[in-house]
């Protein structure tokens, strides 16, 4: 009985384990900033591609910033790597106080909802 006990234990902890290592981000994800609705202030939007490359936009009435590269994940931490080469899109991360080039670190809360700073992000789509 007791073996019967530890190998549903052991069992278990890997199921976790691996449900942990395979849980699917891929998606598009909105959020607003804190101190507004979706009808003014800054709305963020983020896509996750199976390639592990991303889009991220955050737009306000006067301008947009939109951010390109590539994507990471590590211990409930997403990490998200600005490779902005066009010139238009440097020009407008300038404009929008963005990055040209650097990271953004995003906690994951739960597979439909990240955090990142005091901004939450919810899916609105899965790929």
């Amino acid at each position: 009985m007791r073996s019967f006990f530890v190998t549903m234990l052991t069992a278990a902890f890997f199921s976790c384990i691996t449900t942990h290592k395979e849980f699917n981000l891929v998606g598009e994800y909105i959020g607003y900033d804190r101190h507004s609705s979706e009808y003014e202030g800054y709305t963020y939007f983020l896509k996750l591609n199976e390639d592990s490359t991303f889009l991220f936009e955050k737009s306000h009435d006067l301008y947009k910033f939109k951010g390109v590269g590539v994507w990471s994940l590590h211990n409930y931490t997403l990490t998200i790597a600005y490779n902005n080469e066009n010139q238009e899109d440097v020009l407008d991360a300038l404009i929008a106080g963005g990055h040209v080039n650097g990271c953004d670190t995003i906690k994951i809360k739960n597979v439909n909802t990240f955090k990142m700073g005091d901004v939450v992000l919810k899916r609105i789509c899965e790929q």
